[in-house]
């Protein structure tokens, strides 16, 4: 009975590392990732789509920069 609460907390976490990186990563898309995961995880397709979304590179601020003067 252990093994199987152990397994299933494992099978948990795998299944949710997309947005567990999200996370981590301070990801400014963290919360669509994990709906993503959460909803469409079950596909593989899905997983891996939230998994590579939670990897990329989150867009930095932008600032208005000030204009040029002659």
């Amino acid at each position: 009975m252990d093994s199987l609460v152990v397994l299933l907390l494992i099978s948990m976490w795998l299944y949710l590392i997309p947005a567990v990186i999200a996370d981590l990563r301070k990801h400014h898309n963290r919360w669509a990732i994990f709906w993503t995961n959460l909803f469409l995880g079950w596909t593989f397709l899905g997983w891996v789509a939230a998994f590579i979304w939670a990897c990329t590179n989150p867009a930095p601020a932008t600032t208005n920069p000030a204009p040029a003067t002659r």
